[in-house]
Formats: C-alpha cells, sequence, structure tokens
C-alpha cells in the first residue's frame, strides 16, 4: 500500500511540475510580448525633443509649455521642458541649452531672452547635428551665422503690431489726446524694443506725447515703483502702455494706490488671466493679447516636420518664418475670454 502511494506522489508532483513548466511558459511569453510592443512603441521612430524657455514664472510661458506638451502628444513625441529661474538668467539659460545638447536630444526648441544669449549653444548644437526651432524672440542673425548657426523655423507675434494695437486703443480710452508713459521690459530686448516702437508711433500720431519710458524687467514690483515715481513727476498723464500684463498689472496697483483708477487708462500685453480679470472688474482698460500656446504647437510641428523628413540644414538652409496676429481684450469683449 505504502509502495502505491509512493508511486500516486511521484506522479502527482511530475504532474504538477509540467503544470508548473507550463505556467511559467505562458507567463514569460505574455511577458516578452509586452516588452515587445514596448519597444516597437520606442524603437527609434519616437523622437525626444527638448525645449528651452524664458522661464515658468509668468503665464504666458506656462501657456507656451501647454501648447507644446499638447501637440507633442498630437505627434507622437517625447518633450522635455526646461525653463530660466527668471527673464534675466541669461547665462542659467545658455548652462541648460549646452546640457541639452551633451544630451540625447533629436531636436531642440529655443526661446532666447536675448538675442544673443543662445548663439552659442545653438552653434554647438548645429555642429552635432541637432537642429532647432526658435520660439517666439528672434536671434541676431549675423551673429548666429557668423557662430556656425542656423534655424529651422521661427514662430512669434509681430511685436511691432502688437505694440500699435495696444497704442492704438490705448490712444482711443484717451481720446486721442494727452500724455502717456511706458513700461517696458528689459532694456535693448527685441520684443519689448519692437512693442514701444509700434506703441509710440501710433501715439504720437494721434497727438499723445509720450513723456517717459522705463525698462522695469518684466517684473510686477518694479513697474509698480516706476509708475508710482512717473506719476508723481507727471501727475498729468492719463494712459500708461506695459510690454506685458505682469508690469501692467503693477502699473495698475500703482493708479489705484494713487486713487487714480478713474482717470489714468492701463493697457498690458500678452492676455493673461489675472489681467483679463482686472479688464472685468474694471480696474486695467485692456490688454493686447498673444497666442503662446500656438507658437509653442507651431514650433515644435515645425521641428518634428523638419527631422521626419530627413532633410539636411545648414548655414544656407531657409528656415519657415510665421507671425500671428494679436487682438485687444477690453472691458466690452473680455466675457468672451473669461
Amino acid at each position: 500500500m505504502k509502495k502505491v502511494l509512493s508511486v500516486l506522489l511521484v506522479v502527482a508532483l511530475f504532474i504538477g511540475c509540467l503544470a508548473g513548466c507550463s505556467g511559467s511558459g505562458d507567463g514569460s511569453s505574455q511577458s516578452t510580448s509586452d516588452s515587445s510592443a514596448s519597444t516597437s512603441s520606442g524603437d527609434g521612430e519616437r523622437l525626444k525633443i527638448g525645449i528651452v524657455l524664458k522661464t515658468l514664472a509668468s503665464e504666458y510661458w506656462v501657456d507656451m509649455a501647454d501648447g507644446i506638451k499638447a501637440k507633442a502628444e498630437e505627434l507622437g513625441v517625447d518633450v522635455e521642458i526646461m525653463a530660466a529661474a527668471s527673464e534675466s538668467d541669461t547665462g542659467g539659460q545658455l548652462q541648460m541649452l549646452e546640457d541639452m545638447v551633451s544630451g540625447d536630444y533629436d531636436g531642440i526648441g529655443v526661446a532666447p531672452i536675448t538675442d544673443t544669449n543662445l548663439i552659442n549653444g545653438v552653434a554647438a548644437a548645429c555642429e552635432k547635428g541637432i537642429p532647432v526651432v526658435d520660439l517666439d524672440q528672434s536671434f541676431n542673425e549675423e551673429e548666429l551665422a557668423a557662430a556656425g548657426g542656423w534655424l529651422v523655423g521661427y514662430c512669434t507675434t509681430d511685436y511691432v503690431v502688437t505694440g500699435e494695437q495696444a497704442g492704438e486703443y490705448l490712444a482711443q480710452c484717451m481720446g486721442n489726446s494727452g500724455k502717456a508713459i511706458i513700461i517696458e521690459g528689459m532694456a535693448g530686448n527685441l520684443s519689448s524694443e519692437s512693442r514701444k516702437e509700434g506703441c509710440t508711433n501710433v501715439l504720437t500720431e494721434a497727438g499723445i506725447e509720450v513723456v517717459a519710458s522705463q525698462p522695469c524687467d518684466w517684473d510686477r514690483q518694479k513697474a509698480m515703483d516706476a509708475t508710482t515715481n512717473l506719476l508723481s513727476v507727471n501727475p498729468d498723464v492719463t494712459g500708461i502702455y506695459c510690454c506685458n500684463d505682469t508690469m501692467a498689472l503693477g502699473a495698475q496697483q500703482a493708479v489705484d494706490n494713487l486713487n487714480l483708477g478713474d482717470q489714468v487708462f492701463v493697457v498690458g500685453t500678452d492676455g493673461n488671466s489675472e489681467a483679463i480679470e482686472s479688464i472685468a472688474s474694471g480696474h486695467m482698460a485692456g490688454t493686447a493679447a498673444q497666442k503662446p500656446d500656438v507658437i509653442g504647437a507651431t514650433c515644435l510641428e515645425m521641428l518634428v516636420e523638419f527631422i521626419r523628413s530627413g532633410e539636411e540644414g545648414g548655414m544656407d538652409y531657409e528656415m519657415e518664418n510665421v507671425l500671428l496676429d494679436s487682438y485687444i481684450i477690453n472691458r466690452e469683449n473680455v466675457e468672451e475670454y473669461r
């Protein structure tokens, strides 16, 4: 009897081992299949794109980052977005770009803080064969070419036209008369200088005197302090144009602190949510709104199309150039954009 039981036990163990081996084989097959599926989706066809923005401390650049992420998902590419600590951190931004050039990116998008601070990084990317697209802020073309750099494409808002639109609306608010001040971004920055130029030209043509223009580095507190000082020196000013909404909100705070809200009109640039709420609540007069999400998405699409086309760029490559329109948000239409 014991012998029979021993035989049965051996048979049972043998069958159990076969079942176990069969089960293990099924599991390995499923695992291999999953691994194979994962590999096929990342076998070199899925591109890795690096993006270096000016900062993520501003809603404008956050909106641009969101536009890039949405387009990346649509195009089926991986994207990594980095940004400088502030819009004055030129050295830190260059270091980020140089780190990306040393990485394994298929393409890079950049939004330089100035028209020269990323030139060496772009030239290094080009030398390594990494195509680069430019978001929002243009480069000094001569210096970029001299360094050996070239670009796939560029998309932004027409800065001069944006300034003109803001100036036209501000002049309308001021009844085409009186005095105005302009709060600039960084001194010498192309986007700031162009917006200032467009606005100044329109205000002057309307018969409005621009009595002061001061850089405030895109900073809200600096804009508030500057506006307070400028209004104390020029108490008859009735219009203020700011080259972004962050500074416009600071300027409006200064106006409100001086109880001049019913006398001085503040117009900003960008169309960020806090500025829109300020307009809706009867504080800021308006803003020349832009489309940062579209800028980001357009530039990413340019870059991905270039890479997938298999084209070889170079110093003689004619980059694609896309200019978008801006539009005025004011108290009459603000509910459309809240």
